[in-house]
């Protein structure tokens, strides 16, 4: 992955901490990244990738923390 895919990752998860704590029933930050990275791992092109990051919800962090 590259840097500034993998920094705004790590925005990504500071925003998302921001806005549910991953404390408790959450996913915790590690299972959140890596449902990031799948996220970002379904984008056809490095601009697709960053904006499927940038778009990601909680919701979508827990969907994709199945596969």
């Amino acid at each position: 992955m590259d840097d500034d895919l993998s920094e705004l990752i790590e925005r990504k998860l500071d925003e998302l901490e921001a806005v549910q704590p991953s404390d408790g029933d959450y996913l915790d930050r590690q299972t959140r990244r890596e449902a990031l990275e799948t996220i970002a791992e379904l984008g056809n092109s490095p601009e697709e990738r960053v904006e499927r990051v940038a778009q990601a919800n909680l919701g979508a962090l827990f969907q994709a923390s199945m596969f």
